[in-house]
């Protein structure tokens, strides 16, 4: 064997050794023999070299298996194991209204009440679901109320107890009527104007043959609610008029009917009159809407 052959297959048999096809003894063994000039058997360098490459292969295919192989499957019954959370009872039902009723007023249903020592009556009206935990509406209406009496509807803010609630705040007169000791009776709830839904509101009252309309908007914030200023809306002489044609202050009969519009949440609307050039802005100020001049003329 020439010297530059016994080179390469030193090398060789480094490789192999490096491979682990052949341990150290075996390297030194066949490495001996080489340098003796023995010659080598092909079958056993063939033998030798037909081991490492299946050794390399089972290697590289067991890696190969190892990445591919997927993630263990969680078994069913540990699934299944995992305990189970019964779902809150729905506000939406008679029982939850009167549940709610009894924490926030200590009766279950319609009771008679005082309001700057007159006789009233306070009612349930609604249980609303609202982001931060329910909300408890009710309506407190005075008997026999005065002109300039006004009944209120109440908002109670809850936290849930299990099937049951625990009351947290209370503004029991929150949102005052218009007069003859009545609550609020045309009103919705509506995210038109607010970010938290708000209690809407319209009513109006007749004083000395006057007769003037207006709205209020009470968002129910976490915090508590807030009601904006009073919109007005519309207004009426026709009953203050004389025979002249004329109000005993010089103004001719007329009648306005506003409406709302050109709403943008949280930031403000106009009242506009159709068929007449009044058009008043309000704008959010803080928590609340304000009108931006100090006059109106939809207003007794």
């Amino acid at each position: 064997m020439t010297p530059e052959r016994r080179l390469d297959a030193i090398e060789r048999l480094q490789q192999l050794r490096d491979s682990g096809a052949l341990n150290d003894a075996e390297f030194e063994a066949e490495k001996q023999r080489l340098l003796r000039d023995r010659p080598v058997r092909r079958g056993r360098v063939a033998a030798i070299l037909v081991a490492a490459t299946v050794l390399i292969g089972a290697g590289v295919a067991g890696w190969f298996l190892f990445r591919q192989a997927p993630a263990p499957v969680q078994p069913i019954a540990a699934l299944d194991a995992k305990p189970k959370v019964a779902p809150l009872p729905s506000l939406d039902t008679p029982q939850a209204l009167s549940n709610a009723f009894q924490t926030a007023t200590g009766h279950a249903k319609a009771y008679a009440s005082e309001v700057d020592g007159q006789p009233a009556t306070t009612s349930p009206l609604r249980l609303l679901d609202m982001p931060f935990g329910p909300v408890l509406l009710t309506s407190t209406e005075i008997e026999d109320g005065c002109h300039a009496c006004t009944g209120a509807i109440g908002v109670y803010y809850l936290d849930r107890r299990g099937e049951g609630f625990a009351l947290r705040k209370k503004w029991p007169q929150a949102i005052s009527g218009w007069g003859w000791g009545a609550a609020p009776a045309d009103w919705s709830v509506t995210d038109k104007f607010t970010s938290y839904p708000a209690i809407y509101a319209e009513g109006g009252f007749t004083a000395q043959g006057y007769t003037c309309g207006s709205a209020t908007i009470t968002e129910l914030r976490p915090e508590g609610p807030v009601t904006s200023d009073p919109i007005a809306l519309s207004y009426s002489n026709g009953g203050a008029v004389m025979d002249n044609g004329m109000t005993m202050g010089g103004e001719a009969e007329r009648e306005l009917n506003g409406k709302i519009g050109h709403i943008v949440r949280d930031q403000g609307f106009d009242v506009v009159v159709p068929g007449e050039s009044i058009r008043e802005h309000y704008v959010r100020k803080g928590n609340k809407f304000v009108r931006t001049r100090a006059d109106t003329q939809l207003s007794c």
